[in-house]
This record gives C-alpha cells, structure tokens and sequence, in this order.
C-alpha cells in the first residue's frame, strides 16, 4: 500500500533547506512524466470517480487503475492497480487499445 500526500508550497528554496536540516537528501532526481487519462465518451469514470492513466516517466511507462476514493482513518485512500507496460516504443496509437483519451 502507498500513501502519498501532496503539499502546497510558497518557497521551494526554504523548503529544500529545511529538509536538508532534517538530514533528508534527493534520492532520485525528477522526471518529466507525460500522463494521459483515458475515459469512456460518457465519462463513466470521471462520474464514478475513477481514473484510467498511462504515465511515462522517462522510459518507463506504467498503467494505473485508480478506484473512488474512500474515507480511511487518517487520509483518504483509494484502490489502486498497476503495472508496468513493456513494449519496444512508446504507445503512441491509441488505435492498439481501442480508446482515445479524453
């Protein structure tokens, strides 16, 4: 299982700084990361709040499931499925999974 919380920050620079007090370093450098949602024309899983999402990162594309979200102890949380996709190129006819991306 994953947690992942996001945070809004007003000075980056102060941020990094203070991390770095803390003893914290970068593990890994960023990465562009081009997502692409898919949905069906009636927008099934934007109403169920779902999500369809091919994520490339890198060289590295992934396929995720994101189910609703559901009210956990502490922070929501939702159910998640995914999976690398391994193939010689990029995806990038979507005529080989049978959906265009909304």
């Amino acid at each position: 299982m994953e947690t992942e919380i996001k945070l809004a920050l007003d000075d980056r620079a102060s941020a990094k700084r203070q991390l770095a007090k803390l003893g914290f370093s970068i593990a890994k450098r960023r990465v562009l990361e081009i997502n692409t949602v898919f949905d069906t024309p009636g927008s099934v899983l934007l109403r169920e709040r779902k999500l369809l999402r091919l994520r490339q990162a890198g060289s590295r594309r992934t396929l995720t499931f994101k189910g609703p979200p559901v009210a956990g102890r502490y922070l929501p949380t939702d159910e998640r499925v995914q999976g690398p996709i391994v193939t010689p190129h990029p995806l990038t006819d979507y005529d080989d999974i049978g959906k265009e991306p909304q």
